[in-house]
């Protein structure tokens, strides 16, 4: 995948674009790694940027704004080749008072230019509810590290202050009298246990000094930023030690690898711990139709959602992927006004509304608004 340094997005970028003050650049490039194909995202990158100044041109704006726009806009254009995570397609969104803000997406979307009221922000709505990023912590006696990646597998994170096994984390002598330890090589291999007496009593006291001192470090590395799903690889007796530990969420997941994972490669980590984090995370159309299959009402009418949307009523939003619908939303009167340029769209303000208003709005992939099955449908709070 192409190397690019722009975060990927989390719901508070999501909160923020949506409230930006109009006008509102959009940019949403497909970018590739494959070569040569490659050498053509620049030139992608140039032509959003040279397509949204054009229409940002055919606004009323002062010539300081048209310069600030084609300033900030050209750093998109500058980027397109700097080192960070693996994304599918970059966006960019810019407007007068914010400047701009560029993202990375994990996943491919279309190529779309908007100057608008509001952000496209129907991709980046699907990229924060997807499992974008996961961890997975390995804690056994002899390997304890994390490891962090995408649909696309797992690196080691070498940033971090966790111990590398059970002596490092502890040293050579547990606390208490009943059981001590040391390698097998005089090294610092594998931890070889003796037992007295209230050996039993020992082991409990190491284990649970073993998962605090996990524990605390997770939480200091974790400390700033968002839980994103963890995967704990460990034997069973390791979850409810760790879980009891844990002063805060960082997001580990109820079910985990079980058995040694002492031998298991990154590949192999990320084979098998993949699904469990894809699995953990609902579809937006599974969503809908527990919500159908409860009987609760769902409002589908255009005009409805419109005023249930500046009313700040809607608790969560489905959305198409594709489709449009030419025209704006009126704040004031909960209705559709007439579309001012090619890029009004009815469904962007729609979801931009909801978000602002503290609703959840969820995609439908591949979904189109001609498609049999009602794509645009609200729960009301």
């Amino acid at each position: 995948m192409p190397r690019m340094k722009d975060p990927l997005p989390t719901q508070d970028d999501l909160r923020a674009l949506a409230k930006r003050l109009p006008p509102v650049v959009s940019l949403l490039v497909p970018v590739t790694a494959s070569i040569p194909e490659r050498s053509q995202n620049r030139v992608r990158l140039e032509r959003a940027v040279r397509s949204g100044l054009e229409r940002l041109r055919r606004l009323d704006l002062d010539a300081s704004t048209l310069a600030d726009a084609e300033r900030d806009l050209a750093d998109f254009v500058e980027s397109s080749g700097s080192a960070g995570p693996s994304n599918e397609a970059r966006a960019a969104f810019w407007s007068k008072e914010e400047g701009a803000r560029f993202l990375g997406l994990p996943v491919s979307c279309e190529e779309t230019v908007k100057v608008a009221d509001t952000a496209a922000l129907r991709p980046i709505a699907q990229a924060v509810r997807r499992p974008n990023r996961y961890r997975v912590l390995v804690l056994s006696g002899k390997r304890i590290e994390l490891l962090e990646g995408d649909a696309r597998g797992l690196e080691r994170r070498t940033d971090t202050d966790l111990p590398a096994s059970l002596e490092d984390a502890l040293g050579q002598r547990v606390e208490g009298t009943g059981l001590q330890f040391h390698s097998t090589d005089g090294r610092g291999g594998r931890a070889v246990f003796h037992g007295h007496e209230d050996a039993s009593a020992g082991r409990e006291n190491d284990q649970e000094r073993l998962h605090q001192h996990v524990a605390r470090a997770l939480e200091d590395i974790l400390i700033e930023q968002e839980p994103v799903p963890l995967v704990l690889a460990a034997e069973t007796r390791h979850r409810p030690f760790l879980k009891a530990a844990l002063r805060r969420d960082i997001g580990l997941l109820e079910k985990g690898l079980e058995g040694n994972p002492d031998h298991l490669s990154a590949a192999a980590l990320h084979e098998q711990a993949w699904p469990l984090v894809a699995s953990a995370v609902p579809s937006a159309r599974s969503e809908l139709e527990r919500i159908r299959e409860t009987g609760s009402e769902l409002v589908l009418q255009v005009s409805d959602l419109m005023q249930h949307a500046v009313m700040g009523r809607i608790a969560r939003l489905w959305a198409p992927e594709h489709g449009r619908i030419p025209g704006r939303l009126d704040l004031e009167k909960g209705a559709m006004a007439p579309a001012r340029s090619e890029d009004d769209d009815l469904i962007d303000d729609l979801v931009a509304e909801v978000i602002r208003r503290g609703g959840e709005v969820f995609v439908l992939d591949g979904e189109s608004l001609d498609d049999e099955v009602a794509s645009l449908a609200a729960e009301i709070r």
